[in-house]
């Protein structure tokens, strides 16, 4: 592992275990980034871009081209992805100022200003294991304690919100 921290190499390793069998879901990374102005040949043409066949092989140049896939995908896809971006954060976000460590935090953060936001975030979340929840979890209190580098306000709330819930049920 390229991480030099090893709180933050335990964490990517429950990611990898709670993670390790989840399937790709019906959009590609490119997919679901391009899916809300596409049209069916912007699609296949984004689609041809991939060629992972499991989430580990998603490339760091594909994750920080494609930030806008954490938005754009639907549920399955965006729990086959998001592996790839928590690791990808754990490993860069101290040496690395790009929008994406961001991003990844906030996917865990339900919104509260708009209910249709929140009960799509509710969604994805709800089809995560209880070790996956468990590896949220941990990737958030880790992102929490580094507020030097990362979000710690967005993740705390990402946590008080509902995974801290989560986390003890697991």
């Amino acid at each position: 592992m390229q991480n030099r921290d090893p709180e933050a190499d335990d964490v990517i390793k429950e990611i990898r275990l709670a993670f390790q069998d989840v399937k790709a879901g019906r959009l590609s990374l490119h997919q679901a980034a391009v899916i809300k102005y596409a049209d069916e040949r912007q699609l296949e043409l984004a689609k041809s871009l991939d060629s992972d066949v499991h989430w580990s092989q998603i490339t760091d140049a594909h994750l920080e081209g494609c930030s806008k896939a954490l938005y754009g995908a639907d549920a399955e896809s965006w729990r086959y992805f998001v592996p790839a971006f928590m690791i990808w954060t754990l490993r860069h976000f101290k040496t690395n100022d790009a929008f994406l460590s961001d991003q990844t935090i906030y996917t865990f953060d339900p919104s509260d200003r708009d209910s249709s936001l929140k009960q799509w975030a509710l969604e994805r979340y709800r089809g995560l294991s209880p070790s996956q929840c468990k590896a949220v979890c941990r990737f958030l209190m880790y992102m929490a304690q580094n507020g030097n580098y990362a979000d710690e306000v967005v993740a705390n709330q990402a946590l008080a919100k509902y995974w801290f819930e989560r986390c003890s049920n697991s």
